[in-house]
């Protein structure tokens, strides 16, 4: 009986060094949804880029922006669930590698601002993927996200989930007026010292989004954040409700990137 039981417990702990060394590997990444914020984390690392624009931003930001890659247009958006810090983080790694850009957008939907690294998503698409470039983190958010880490990665629930973090706040928690979370706050602050530092300007955009989403969710941010934030706020760009069935995508892109009100979007933020 002892003799069985050692051979179990020693199967475990093999099994628990094979799935800990997949899990912190990129092979991992075959069985998660977020396999393009790995690719997009694994594209930026050494490489060194030469861009008039450079749009970085969530999932709707690539919906539509990634139609108007360029030579002189990059497009690096890819998930909201990486909030602001994320973005930072790729902003810091292409600088480091000696990139060139003489304008900087973040095209990010107003809904991520709220949370703070708190969402059901954030293991996933942040803590795992970023995890080579937590280097970059202020003490704080580094220490946070370590202590995610290594409360998460052994329970079984969170394994090969893309809802697997749990989360502090979701959407409905959050009553208006809604504020722009000051961690959010913290790493455009960073973002904006980097454009400082290295002479590109920088700006936060809307991405399209449907009309019900200016009274649900635009304009019902604090007064203090829609005048510190006033062009952001102002910059969006809405259609039909019903070409959207979850309220912040659009189901079909292509039509709408030919319409007369994207390419007065495009043309006015991107100069294309």
């Amino acid at each position: 009986m002892r003799y069985f039981i050692l051979r179990i417990t020693l199967w475990l702990a093999c099994f628990l060094c094979i799935f800990y060394s997949i899990q912190n590997s990129r092979f991992g990444t075959i069985f998660l949804p977020n396999r393009d914020v790995y690719k997009l984390v694994d594209n930026i690392s050494n490489q060194y880029l030469s861009s008039e624009i450079l749009l970085i931003g969530d999932s709707v930001c690539a919906q539509f922006c990634n139609s108007i890659k360029s030579e002189k247009v990059t497009c690096m958006c890819s998930n909201q669930a990486y909030e602001v810090v994320g973005n930072y983080l790729i902003l810091k790694e292409l600088l480091n590698n000696n990139s060139k850009f003489e304008k900087v957008f973040l095209v990010i939907n107003p809904g991520s601002l709220r949370y703070s690294l708190d969402q059901v998503y954030t293991y996933n698409y942040f803590v795992l993927p970023f995890k080579p470039l937590s280097v970059y983190l202020d003490t704080e958010t580094r220490n946070r996200l370590d202590k995610i880490y290594t409360t998460h990665w052994l329970e079984p629930r969170y394994w090969f989930s893309s809802r697997n973090f749990d989360s502090i706040k979701t959407d409905l928690q959050f009553k208006p007026p809604f504020e722009i979370s000051n961690q959010n706050k913290f790493y455009l602050k960073k973002i904006r010292e980097l454009a400082d530092s290295n002479g590109f300007s920088f700006q936060m955009v809307l991405p399209p989004l449907p009309n019900s989403q200016f009274e649900k969710l635009v304009s019902n941010f604090s007064l203090t954040d829609r005048e510190e934030f006033g062009y952001y706020f102002d910059s969006g760009t809405y259609y039909q409700d019903k070409f959207s069935s979850d309220g912040i995508h659009i189901d079909e892109p292509n039509w709408y990137i030919e319409t007369e009100y994207f390419h007065n979007y495009k043309n006015h933020f991107f100069n294309d």
